[in-house]
């Protein structure tokens, strides 16, 4: 293909064996190796020779995975010319083949997005799940809402507060000295509600741990980790220092510093 042919979009299918020409866009999801296998077996019972998708820089909008196969197969590639980039290749990529939280963080910290790139030592550090971390680091007391999803997708995320949400972190993480479940997704969801909550103790609550924690033991919801947290908090202290949690899980600020 002419370097004319290279700068223009249009109609038109190329066909090429020369498989170097085509360029991985930054920021795309990573080559699985089970699509490779599918689309494999798909070419070798009924080629339907699709063409992939790329922009005028060569690189890849669609079809990176035919392509993968088709240049191990030996076989030539069709392709086709259109305007895009990145955002391009995720809007359709949502709707063809859904990323994961974990493919839009990856993406974005690979185009050098900050707050992505602190979200991601966020959850590598303390071994926290995407969303869960989400929440925390907009100040919430339960995973990202529907909101906080979109602007995270989009590469609108931005932190509210890391500081709290690395305290809140550091305590989930001691918590795992005196309990086996501190990862558990009910008790952290509980945990982070208790931590909202300006009369909270956690001087105090740690201490228990530190004499008592095989009186608090593993529930099964959010709610039941809530009511034995407050009885575990409230046992032997007096009037003044006890605590009455709401089970209702409204996704309030975090107001505790």
């Amino acid at each position: 293909m002419s370097k004319d042919n290279k700068k223009k979009t249009d109609d038109k299918i190329y066909s090429t064996i020369d498989y170097t020409i085509f360029k991985r866009i930054k920021g795309n999801r990573p080559i699985k190796e089970s699509r490779v296998k599918a689309i494999k077996a798909n070419i070798e019972s009924n080629d339907l020779d699709v063409p992939v998708i790329i922009n005028d820089k060569m690189e890849v909008l669609e079809g990176e995975h035919t392509l993968k196969t088709r240049e191990r197969l030996k076989l030539p590639v069709k392709y086709l010319i259109r305007k895009g980039n990145i955002e391009d290749v995720m809007k359709f990529n949502s709707i063809s083949s859904t990323w994961s939280n974990r493919e839009y963080l990856d993406s974005y910290c690979q185009r050098g997005f900050k707050e992505y790139e602190l979200l991601e030592y966020f959850v590598r550090e303390y071994g926290l799940g995407i969303s869960f971390s989400l929440g925390l680091m907009v100040g919430k007391t339960r995973h990202a809402q529907a909101d906080t999803k979109k602007d995270f997708k989009e590469g609108r995320f931005k932190i509210k507060n890391f500081a709290r949400a690395d305290e809140y972190a550091q305590r989930i993480h001691k918590i795992g000295e005196f309990v086996e479940f501190n990862r558990n997704d009910k008790f952290m969801r509980a945990l982070v509600t208790c931590f909202s909550y300006p009369e909270f103790d956690w001087k105090f609550f740690l201490k228990k741990l530190e004499s008592k924690s095989e009186k608090l033991r593993k529930k099964a919801s959010r709610n039941d980790y809530l009511v034995a947290i407050e009885r575990f908090y409230n046992h032997g202290t007096s009037s003044k220092k006890r605590l009455q949690f709401d089970l209702v899980e409204r996704g309030h600020e975090a107001v505790n510093s």
